[in-house]
């Protein structure tokens, strides 16, 4: 598991530490990972990174996509778990 943010490396590690995170927070400064999974919102080339849950399968499948914060349950119950 991991998270993508649009921020900066700097502003990545303050979060990662205030939250106490030990998943790893990568960085998406032009945000190409979230356009691809429709993660983003704005009007016109202004855009930031909608809050959504991406669970991607063993076989690279997307299997999971909620925007906002889902319940790990409900996140646990598209992969079987």
């Amino acid at each position: 598991m991991w998270a993508v943010g649009g921020g900066s490396a700097q502003s990545h590690a303050k979060f990662t530490l205030k939250h106490g995170f030990s998943t790893p927070l990568l960085l998406d400064p032009g945000l190409a990972v979230a356009r691809a999974y429709d993660a983003t919102i704005g009007v016109g080339p202004l855009r930031i990174i909608r809050r959504s849950v991406i669970g991607v399968d063993r076989d690279g499948r997307v299997a999971f996509v909620v925007r906002g914060a889902p319940d790990a349950r409900k996140i646990l119950a598209s992969f079987g778990s």
